[in-house]
């Protein structure tokens, strides 16, 4: 034995989903975790199980490789993050379950929310709920208030 203490990769990934991002991450915590793989085959099965566990768990999964990006700088690994977001459909996301959490499900391949424009009313009560559940937010009613 050499001391060192091994696992095998599956054994990792679920202990990964269930004490990581199931309980340590979904509880509020945030840390970043490195897995250093001994071969190019294990690394890219390891950072596959990563991606899928990340996501099925709803999360969403990017990678930074050091030899891509400048990982002394910050802003580097940053726009490199950023990069692989799609902002957009996380945007959606957001937007339908924050409209769904006050009673208007909109159908998950409308992307478009221009319900927001041709039903006013629907607008109108979202802003209402977002005053209500805000109380520090108030109207921009124009002029000089």
């Amino acid at each position: 034995m050499n001391g060192r203490t091994t696992i095998q990769i599956m054994d990792w990934i679920d202990i990964f989903r269930k004490e990581y991002l199931n309980d340590y991450i979904m509880n509020g915590s945030a840390a970043v975790k490195f897995a250093v793989p001994k071969d190019e085959p294990t690394h890219k099965e390891v950072l596959k199980q990563l991606r899928e566990c990340s996501v099925d768990s709803g999360y969403v999964a990017v990678s930074v490789d050091a030899a891509e990006t400048k990982v002394h700088m910050i802003d580097k690994v940053f726009h490199s993050i950023a990069k692989q977001i799609d902002w957009d459909d996380l945007a959606a996301a957001f937007l339908r379950t924050s409209l769904a959490d006050i009673g208007l499900n909109i159908p998950e391949d409308d992307n478009s929310f221009d319900f927001l424009t041709t039903h006013p009313q629907t607008f109108l009560s979202f802003r209402i709920f977002e005053f209500e559940s805000n109380p520090g937010l108030r109207p921009i009613t124009g002029g000089n208030s």
